[in-house]
C-alpha cells in the first residue's frame, strides 16, 4: 500500500526546519497533531522509545501512541519515527519520516509521510488514511506558520504567548498524565 503524506514549501532554509521538527521541547506550543510527547529534545537518539499522543482529527486524539527512534541524520535533514519494537501494537509497524528538502538556500520542502507493515495493516490503512492524511496536513501547515513567524515561537493561531506571557499549548493533558489507551492498543 502506497504511504501516507502531505508535503509544504516553507520560506525557510533547511536547517531551520529541520531545528523545528527535531525541537520536541517545543512541541506544545505549536504542533497540533503530536501535543504531548515523553521525550526531549535532548534525549533524540536513535533507538530511544517514547510515548506521543496524536491528534487525527479536532474530537479524535489517540492517547499514548507507544513509538521508537528509528533514523536521525541531522546532514541531510532527516527523521523517522515508528511504531515501538518492544512495546507497540501487534501485528502492525509503522515508519513516518520527516525530510527535509533544500530548494536553494531559503526554501525547503517538508516532506510528512508514514508507511504501515504487518498483518494489520491494510485495515488501519482503511480506517485511518483519510483523517491521517488530514491531520499530516494540519502538521505541515502549523510547521510553516511556526518556523516562517518572524519571532521563530508562533503556533497556527498567531503568537503562543498570551497577554501575562504564558504559553498557549494544544495539548489536553499535562505530561505525566495517565496515557489512557487508543483503539490500536486494544488486544
Amino acid at each position: 500500500m502506497p504511504p501516507i503524506s502531505a508535503e509544504v514549501v516553507i520560506a525557510a532554509p533547511a536547517a531551520r526546519v529541520f531545528a523545528a521538527v527535531i525541537d520536541l521541547d517545543a512541541y506544545p506550543r505549536w504542533n497540533r497533531f503530536t501535543p504531548w510527547i515523553s521525550l526531549s529534545s535532548a534525549s533524540l537518539a536513535v533507538g530511544v522509545e517514547l510515548d506521543l499522543d496524536c491528534r487525527m482529527t479536532e474530537r479524535e486524539l489517540l492517547r499514548g501512541e507507544r513509538e521508537v527512534i528509528l533514523a536521525l541524520d541531522r546532514e541531510r535533514w532527516r527523521f523517522c519515527m515508528g511504531t515501538s519494537r518492544t512495546r507497540g501494537r501487534p501485528g502492525i509497524r509503522s515508519a513516518r519520516w520527516q525530510r527535509c528538502e533544500p530548494i536553494g538556500t531559503d526554501h525547503t520542502r517538508f516532506v510528512n509521510s508514514e508507511e504501515f507493515a504487518g498483518p494489520l495493516a491494510p485495515l488501519v490503512y482503511l480506517l485511518y488514511r483519510h483523517r491521517l492524511r488530514a491531520a499530516f496536513e494540519r502538521y505541515c501547515a502549523d510547521l510553516k506558520a511556526h518556523v516562517e513567524a518572524d519571532d521563530g515561537g508562533a503556533g497556527p493561531d498567531g503568537p503562543t504567548h498570551g497577554d501575562a506571557g504564558t504559553p498557549r499549548t494544544f495539548t489536553d493533558r499535562a505530561p505525566g498524565q495517565s496515557l489512557g489507551t487508543s483503539p490500536l492498543h486494544r488486544r
